[in-house]
């Protein structure tokens, strides 16, 4: 699930030329090419969890740089919206794979859909709850007798239940969440004191927003951010799944190896391509940027090699749809997940020279900046999101230091003024 920032707006307000820009623009394979024994290639189709954009991107690149063909697959690939999405197209027969959240696809198999993970891409969850730095909150603890917004679909309101239940956080007025999270900043009754947001997509948009109070963009000190996995309430999310029963055709076990092969070739270029990936999209700007890194570090490391389900962490994500109320009485007789095909992806990889596990990978999280006399933010390093008092600029990250005489100006070098 993600909710559209104010410059990615949500699909049923998007213009149709940008629909059609959007369905014009799918990518095209360019680079691999199909290999010489391949004479037909089998036809497949992945229906996405929501609309182009960098959370989906390790999808787009297996198809642009023709990492599908290469395994004699030609994929369909579908944004999804509102109305229809990965789990609806697979439980009605419409699509081959899903992209959904693993809570989602246990769900679904709890009330008997007959649906597999067979692919686990994203390792960690990317929920937060954001407050505002005030006096009276300062720990999680400190949102007993709040408000706070939820996302009221999907059971995506588990993981934030599952927190603030586990950490006896009593008295709490639970809202359904907008379309995005600046009711945090309303000035009437909607005002709520912390907000839900996927730390690729929300939080970016919190981040993007001015504070008219000191006239730069909003800053990390300004906001509490507590992180679902730091609470021990993190559920599993972006995933590849299948029909239960499709899956067990050996004819569909090898197209889904071939499938799980090339995306992960995917994914793996995006951890070391990021501005290649952000490229591919429709949309490539400061937001996009953003996302990208930060869905990296969802990914990134793996562990077990990108995609191979940790069995802990389901386990997790299963016990706390329980503990909330969102698991049905009738499930699937097929497993929920099937790693099967995953690894002996990964051990072809290997053997490529792949790294399947990103172990060594580590990157930052990104900032927005806008420097003075612009309307518009853009990702900045760290000595240019160093915030110095008038009269003073940054000399490192972090770092304040006078300003050379003859060089004075207001919030000096910091990018945000």
């Amino acid at each position: 699930m993600t909710m559209e920032s104010a410059v990615n707006i949500r699909l049923e307000l998007v213009p149709l030329y940008l629909i059609l820009l959007c369905l014009l623009t799918a990518p095209q394979s360019t680079n691999a090419a199909a290999p010489a024994n391949c004479t037909t290639k089998d036809k497949l189709s992945l229906q996405l969890n929501w609309v182009w954009q960098a959370q989906f991107a390790g999808f787009q690149a297996a198809s642009s740089l023709g990492y599908y063909d290469a395994e004699c697959l030609s994929v369909q690939i579908r944004q999804g919206e509102s109305t229809f999405n990965g789990l609806s197209e697979v439980i009605e027969n419409r699509t081959t794979f899903g992209n959904s959240w693993t809570s989602g696809v246990a769900v679904e198999h709890s009330n008997g859909a007959h649906l597999t993970v067979v692919m686990q891409h994203f390792q960690r969850s990317g929920m937060r709850l954001v407050a505002r730095v005030r006096p009276d909150i300062k720990t999680f603890t400190d949102l007993a007798n709040k408000t706070v917004s939820v996302f009221g679909v999907n059971n995506l309101d588990a993981s934030p239940k599952a927190a603030l239940s586990k950490f006896n956080v009593t008295n709490v007025t639970l809202a359904i969440q907008s379309i995005t999270p600046f009711n945090l900043f309303a000035a009437d009754s909607s005002r709520v004191d912390a907000v839900s947001a996927m730390v690729y997509n929300e939080l970016a948009q919190l981040f993007e927003l001015r504070n008219p109070q000191t006239g730069l963009l909003y800053q990390p000190q300004e906001l509490d951010i507590f992180d679902m996995n730091d609470l021990g309430t993190g559920m599993l999310e972006d995933n590849v799944f299948v029909d239960s029963v499709w899956l067990q055709n050996p004819v569909n076990q090898d197209k889904t190896r071939r499938f799980v092969k090339a995306t992960a070739k995917g994914w793996m270029y995006c951890r070391d391509h990021e501005d290649e990936c952000r490229n591919m999209l429709y949309d490539h700007g400061s937001h996009q940027q953003w996302m990208m890194r930060e869905v990296n570090r969802l990914i990134w490391p793996s562990p077990l090699g990108i995609g191979v389900m940790d069995d802990a962490a389901l386990t997790n994500t299963v016990n706390i749809l329980d503990m909330t109320g969102g698991l049905g009485t009738t499930p699937s007789p097929y497993p929920l997940s099937n790693s099967t095909f995953m690894k002996l992806a990964l051990s072809e990889l290997v053997s490529e020279g792949f790294d399947v596990y990103g172990g060594n990978w580590s990157a930052p999280q990104l900032h927005f900046c806008m420097n003075a006399g612009e309307t518009t933010f853009h990702i900045c390093d760290d000595l240019e999101a160093t915030v110095c008092a008038a009269g003073y600029q940054p000399t490192a990250p972090g770092q304040c230091s006078p300003c050379t005489p003859g060089s004075y100006a207001p919030f000096n070098g910091t990018g945000n003024s």
